[in-house]
This record gives structure tokens, C-alpha cells and sequence, in this order.
């Protein structure tokens, strides 16, 4: 499924997720989960030591077909809450871009 809670068979669809949960939707709703490599995907982030260890994964997918990329400082910011900015910064290229049906 695109998405499966926040643990203790809860969900909460009201609450304010994270850009490493929202990768994560991302990925599952396209169908991509299982495009990483076997053993565990290195990040080429200066905070990759940021990202939990579930999120790998997906951030590593979303960076290789250029959904997303790092700020200035080369940060992906894993934790970093969803603003209605940051959602248009996360979703618009997974919406508009035909890149997202390629992977190499």
C-alpha cells in the first residue's frame, strides 16, 4: 500500500508528516519501492546520517529519478515537516515531470 501508519495500528490522517514520509507515499504510490539496490543504498547527503534507517530506501529512489535533490548546503532534510510550500516542492515533480516513469 501507498501508506501504513504510524505504528500500533494507528493511522492519522490528520497529522503533519514529515518530507521522509512523504518520499516514502511517493515511491510506494508509483510503484517504485522495490527499485533500491539489495544491500543498503548509500545517500549522498551531508545529513544522510539523518535519514531513518525505513526512509533509505526511498530517498535514494526519489534522488536517482531526480524527484528530489539536496538544498543548497546538500541537505535532503528527512525530518523537516510538510508546509504547504514544501508539499508543492515534493509533489510538483512526481506530478508534472516525465522523468517519473523512467528509471535507469
Amino acid at each position: 500500500g501507498v501508506v501504513s501508519g504510524t505504528g500500533g495500528s494507528r493511522f492519522q490522517p490528520k497529522a503533519i508528516i514529515s518530507r521522509a514520509e512523504a518520499i516514502t507515499m511517493i515511491i510506494n504510490a508509483i510503484g517504485f519501492e522495490n527499485r533500491a539496490p539489495e544491500a543498503m543504498p548509500i545517500l549522498n547527503f551531508n545529513d544522510a546520517d539523518k535519514v531513518q534507517p525505513w526512509a533509505v530506501k526511498y530517498i535514494y529512489i526519489a534522488n536517482k529519478i531526480g524527484l528530489i535533490g539536496g538544498n543548497e548546503m546538500g541537505q535532503v532534510m528527512p525530518d523537516k515537516k510538510l508546509t504547504i510550500s514544501l508539499q508543492n516542492t515534493v509533489a510538483c515533480p512526481f506530478v508534472l515531470s516525465d522523468r517519473i516513469l523512467i528509471f535507469p
